[in-house]
């Protein structure tokens, strides 16, 4: 499921891309000329043997229980696939704060007519099911995602 009102302000989705493009082979030199101590410990190039989903999300403010999701941005990484990308706006139900709006990029206009979160967070689910969630800031990203979840109903999914 990919929707989004404006690629070019998709904060988590830039974010993500620049996160997938950038992740070094582990070994390989620091810098040019320097070897890490590592090297030689792992193989050239790191991938596990299930998925790992990296997901984040951008919101209205700083709590789950006082603020909403306003974009769930993700992408699989799977052994041998090509990289699958999960990005869609969501429709808060209330306004973004002016400061919020600086800080992500998104505003009220770009998430009128997106979708709720009771429309796409199930859709979200499906992506990442039978993968590793990984997030820069984790308690925040999979506390808003487990709060979205209980807020509409469903169980978040167990570990």
């Amino acid at each position: 499921m990919t929707a989004t009102a404006s690629p070019s302000h998709s904060t988590a989705r830039a974010r993500l891309a620049g996160l997938a493009a950038s992740v070094p082979p582990w070994g390989d030199a620091v810098q040019p000329g320097l070897r890490s101590p590592l090297a030689g410990l792992f193989p050239k190039v790191f991938l596990p043997a299930t998925d790992l989903v990296v997901v984040d999300v951008e919101t209205t403010g700083w709590l789950a229980e006082a603020a909403s999701i306003t974009e769930i941005g993700a992408v699989r990484l799977s052994p041998g696939r090509p990289t699958v990308e999960f990005s869609v706006l969501v429709n808060p139900g209330m306004p973004i704060p002016a400061d919020i709006t600086a800080l992500t990029g998104i505003s009220d206009a770009m998430v009128a007519e997106a979708p709720a979160i009771g429309e796409v967070i199930g859709g979200f689910l499906e992506f990442a099911r039978d993968s590793v969630l990984v997030a820069h800031n984790a308690p925040f990203d999979i506390g808003f995602l487990t709060a979205a979840c209980r807020g509409c109903g469903i169980a978040w999914p167990p570990c």
